[in-house]
């Protein structure tokens, strides 16, 4: 194996693992595909990464690169994780995508967090009915009982975006709390 590949497949292992700590148990190094190559990691739904680990990083090509490979993949993102000289772990290296890239992460994160108190995109005029709510927080629950019992694995970033979830709906159920009206009225203001 020549020393780029050996660098490569390090820089590799290396992200797999981080993803894994960070709540994507199922992140896995990608065999290579040739003209129908899908990234380097395979495990993170919807998202192309390529990685890389060079003295110097050609970024308009490898950007290009990870978008085809996302077309082969039929990914919604693609981003290039690559390496930063002197940082040993991939919390501290770079990703690089292209700015549709970008703006698709910033929508799925508008509709993710839109509706919250202090959101100027808030769904001020949405309801979300209050049994649903319930039942979300019910099925969280457990979840983390069955990782706390051992019967499902996940990482500690998981678990800790369970607990966040948990945590912010069981706020959103409180603050309507006196409402009986069967509904959370999203973005209203609490007393």
């Amino acid at each position: 194996m020549s020393v780029a590949r050996r660098r490569g497949t390090r820089a590799e292992t290396a992200v797999v693992e981080f993803l894994r700590t960070s709540g994507w148990p199922n992140a896995e190094r990608r065999a290579p595909a040739g003209a129908r190559d899908r990234g380097d990691v395979a495990g993170v739904p919807g998202v192309v990464v390529e990685v890389k680990d060079c003295a110097r990083t050609e970024l308009a090509g490898c950007v290009d690169d990870a978008g085809r490979e996302a077309g082969n993949a039929r990914a919604r993102l693609a981003v290039v994780w690559h390496k930063r000289r002197g940082r040993g772990s991939p919390a501290e290296w770079f990703v690089t995508m292209s700015g549709s890239t970008f703006a698709a992460l910033l929508a799925e994160a508008d509709v993710a967090c839109s509706g919250f108190p202090g959101d100027d995109a808030s769904m001020a005029d949405e309801t979300i009915p209050r049994e649903q709510v319930e039942q979300t927080v019910a099925g969280l629950r457990r979840l983390l009982d069955q990782v706390a019992d051992g019967t499902m694995t996940a990482g500690s970033g998981t678990v800790a975006r369970l607990e966040g979830a948990v945590a912010a709906l069981e706020g959103l159920l409180a603050a309507c709390g006196g409402a009986e009206s069967g509904s959370a009225r999203m973005g209203e203001e609490v007393p």
